[in-house]
C-alpha cells in the first residue's frame, strides 16, 4: 500500500508539474547530444547523412559498411565514369579501376550497373541497330533499366564502403548523366591504345623513370585497323618511344587531384585499362590490398555458389574451355587442357572433372584424347547467362583450375582463390 500512496502522489498538480519539466529537461539534453553527433557525421569530402530517414535510391549513399541517406552533396566530390561496352569481366576492370581511383583522389564513387555484352545485346529485339557509334558507348547508355542489374547484386558494396563511400546508380547511363547535371563535371578520356597512366610524372632529370617510361611505350603499336571498341577519346599515335611527351603519359596526381568539379567523369569505356604504373611502394602495396580486402562477391552470390558446390561435391577439378568466339581459342582440342591437369598431378587427389564453357556440342568434351591421363570421370556444367557467376565463384575451390588459352577471368579467379585461402587461414 505504501507503493500505491507514492505511485498515486504522482497525480497531485505539483507533483505532475515536476515530472513534466524533469522529462523536458531530459529529452532537451538527449537531442542536443544527437544533434552533435550527427554535426560530426559531416567529415571532409563526405555527406551529411541521416541513418533514421528513408529516401530515395539517389540519395542511398554506402559509407562505413552502411547504407545511409544522403541528404546534403555540398562539398563531396565524386568519381564516376562511362562503363565499357564489353562483357562482365572488362566491365569489372573499369570498376575496379575506379576504386583505385576514387581512393587515391578521396572522392566517393559512384558504379554503375553490370550490362550484357554488346555482342548480346545486339541480338536482342529491344535494341535499336541505328545510329550505333564505334565503340558501341551510345547503345550501351540506353540499355532498358530491367536489362541492367545493379552492382549491388553482384558486388558487396558494403564492405566495399569501409574502405571509400560509394554510391549504386542502378539505371543506364542516359539517365545518370541526367540526375547529375546540376552538378559540375570534368572530362577524362585517355587511349592506353597511345599512352600510360602513372601516379606521378617523373621530373625532367629522373632519367631512371623516364627510361622505364620509354619502355613500356616502346611496346605499344597502335593495331591496324583499331578496333571498334578502341575508337574512343584522341588517338595521338606514339611514333618513337624516345620521344616521349605528355600526351602519352598522363599523371594521377598531375592531372587529377587538383581537379575542383564535383564529377570527375572518365569518358567513353577510357577507364577500361589493364595496368596502371605506380612509380611508388607504397601505392602499389596499397591499390593491391584494396581490391583484394575491399571487392568481394555479394552475400547472395556466395550463398547461391556455396549451394552449386554443395550439389556437385568436393573435391573436384575444373577446366575452362573458350574456343568458340575468340582466335586464340580456335583449334585448341583437350589435349591443352588435360596435359595441364596432369602437370600439376590433379587427379592424385580427385578424377571428378567440372568444364566450364558455353560449347553447344559437348559430347566431344566427355571424353578423354589421351588415354595417360587417366581421366574417367568427366562432367559438365553447363554455362548459362544466369550461371556465370556462380561458375566463376565455384572455380576458386576447386582443387585445380586450369583456364583457357585467352580467359579473361583468369586473374580474377586466381584473386579469388588467395581471397578464399585467406578465409580459412582466418577462420
Amino acid at each position: 500500500m505504501k507503493h500505491l500512496r507514492n505511485l498515486n502522489g504522482l497525480t497531485r498538480p505539483r507533483n505532475v508539474f515536476i515530472l513534466f519539466v524533469g522529462l523536458t529537461f531530459v529529452t532537451i539534453i538527449v537531442l542536443t547530444f544527437l544533434f552533435k553527433v550527427s554535426l560530426n557525421t559531416r567529415i571532409k569530402g563526405k555527406p551529411f547523412i541521416n541513418r533514421k530517414i528513408l529516401c530515395l535510391s539517389e540519395q542511398q549513399v554506402y559509407i562505413d559498411g552502411q547504407l545511409v541517406c544522403e541528404t546534403g552533396t555540398q562539398g563531396v566530390k565524386y568519381l564516376s565514369y562511362n562503363p565499357y561496352g564489353g562483357g562482365w569481366n572488362n566491365q569489372r576492370l573499369a570498376f575496379e579501376n575506379a576504386v583505385v581511383l576514387a581512393k587515391l583522389l578521396n572522392r566517393t564513387l559512384i558504379v554503375h550497373p553490370l550490362a550484357p555484352h554488346q555482342s548480346d545485346a545486339q541480338k536482342s529485339e529491344w535494341y535499336d541497330k541505328t545510329g550505333r557509334t564505334p565503340a558501341g558507348y551510345f547503345k550501351r547508355d540506353v540499355y532498358p533499366r530491367d536489362k541492367l542489374l545493379p552492382l549491388s547484386k553482384v558486388i558487396d558494396l558494403k564492405v566495399l564502403s569501409k574502405l571509400l563511400p560509394v554510391k549504386d546508380f542502378p539505371s543506364n547511363h542516359v539517365e545518370f548523366v541526367d540526375k547529375y547535371k546540376h552538378l559540375t563535371w570534368g572530362r577524362v578520356c585517355h587511349n592506353d591504345l597511345v599512352g600510360i597512366w602513372v601516379d606521378a610524372i617523373p621530373g625532367k632529370t629522373d632519367e631512371e623513370k623516364w627510361k622505364l617510361i620509354r619502355r613500356v611505350l616502346t611496346r605499344k603499336r597502335l593495331p591496324s585497323p583499331i578496333p571498334s571498341w578502341k575508337q574512343i577519346c584522341e588517338l595521338k599515335q606514339i611514333t618513337d618511344g624516345s620521344n616521349v611527351s605528355s600526351d602519352n603519359v598522363w599523371g594521377i596526381k598531375d592531372e587529377l587531384s587538383n581537379r575542383t568539379e564535383d564529377v570527375l567523369y572518365f569518358a567513353e569505356g577510357s577507364l577500361f585499362t589493364r595496368t596502371f604504373h605506380f612509380f611508388d611502394k607504397k601505392t602499389v602495396l596499397n591499390a593491391h590490398k584494396w581490391t583484394m580486402r575491399f571487392i568481394h562477391f555479394a552475400p547472395d552470390i556466395r550463398k547461391q555458389g556455396m549451394k552449386v558446390l554443395e550439389a556437385i561435391g568436393r573435391p573436384f577439378n575444373a577446366i575452362h574451355v573458350r574456343r568458340t568466339d575468340h582466335p586464340k581459342g580456335i583449334g585448341v582440342n583437350q589435349s591443352f587442357w588435360l596435359e595441364h591437369l596432369k602437370a600439376r598431378k590433379a587427379q592424385n587427389l580427385t578424377k571428378t572433372l567440372y568444364i566450364a564453357t558455353d560449347e553447344k556440342n559437348k559430347l566431344g568434351l566427355g571424353r578423354s584424347e589421351r588415354q595417360d591421363t587417366d581421366c574417367c570421370l568427366l562432367k559438365i556444367l553447363m554455362n548459362t547467362f544466369n550461371f556465370k557467376t556462380l561458375i566463376e565463384l565455384c572455380s576458386r575451390t576447386s582443387w585445380v583450375y586450369v583456364s583457357s588459352l585467352f580467359a579473361p577471368m583468369r586473374t580474377f579467379l586466381w584473386r579469388l582463390v588467395i581471397q578464399h585461402l585467406a578465409c580459412i587461414s582466418i577462420g
